[in-house]
C-alpha cells in the first residue's frame, strides 16, 4: 500500500464487481472473494455461508449473537460496526453528501450511492474489462466474462447484483434486474 493514501483518504482501487474503493490493492482483492461462489465459510447456527471468514464472524456477532455495541442517540438503529453508524447520521441530519457523478443525484449513503450508479451503468451499457480491454453491452455480458474469464468462477449459478437471489438461465437474471430498475427487456 503506498502509505500517502492513509493520509490523503484517496481509494484508488475498486472491486472491479460492486465498485466499493480501497486504499490498498491487496484488501480489494480480500474483499472480491466475498462476490465468488466458494463458499466455504459456513455459519455453525444456520444456513449461511461466505467467501471470506471475516464476513462470517461479522455475521454472527451481528445477526445470532446481536452484538450491537454502536448505537444512535437519535433513534433506536444500533451497529456491529462503527463506520455504518457514522454513516447513519447523514439520515437524521438530510445530508446528501454523496452525489452521483452521471445525474447529479444525491444520497445519505454510499452503499445507496453505489446500488444507483450500477443502475446507470445497466441502462447505458458502457462495460469495458480492464484485464483484457473487451468491451461489453451490458453489465450482465460483462460480469458472466470477468468472473468466468478473470475469477475462475463457473458463471452457470448467477446471482442478482442488487438482491443475490439465484438464476439459472441469463434471461431470467436479465429479466429479474431490469424488473430492479423498472426497464422492460428488448424483445
Amino acid at each position: 500500500m503506498n502509505h500517502i493514501y492513509v493520509h490523503t483518504k484517496e481509494k484508488p482501487f475498486s472491486c472491479k464487481i460492486c465498485r466499493k474503493p480501497f486504499q490498498a490493492r491487496r484488501d480489494m482483492k480480500v474483499h472480491q472473494l466475498v462476490h465468488t461462489k466458494k463458499k466455504e465459510h459456513k455459519c455453525p447456527e444456520c444456513p449461511a455461508a461466505f467467501g471470506i471468514n471475516y464476513s462470517l464472524q461479522h455475521h454472527i456477532r451481528s445477526v445470532h449473537r446481536k452484538i450491537l455495541p454502536h448505537k444512535c442517540p437519535l433513534c433506536d438503529k444500533a451497529f456491529a460496526i462503527k463506520s455504518n453508524l457514522t454513516s447513519h447520521f447523514n439520515v437524521h441530519s438530510n445530508e446528501k453528501p454523496y452525489k452521483c457523478e452521471k445525474c447529479g443525484a444525491g444520497f445519505s449513503q454510499k452503499c445507496n450511492m453505489r446500488k444507483h450508479l450500477k443502475r446507470h451503468d445497466l441502462v447505458a451499457g458502457k462495460f469495458w474489462c480492464s484485464k483484457c480491454t473487451t468491451n461489453y453491452p451490458n453489465m450482465l455480458v460483462f460480469q458472466r466474462h470477468y468472473l468466468e474469464m478473470h475469477a475462475g468462477i463457473n458463471a452457470n449459478v448467477l446471482q442478482c447484483i442488487f438482491c443475490e437471489k439465484e438464476f439459472s438461465r441469463w434471461q431470467s437474471l436479465e429479466q429479474h434486474i431490469l424488473a430492479h430498475i423498472n426497464e422492460k427487456p428488448s424483445a
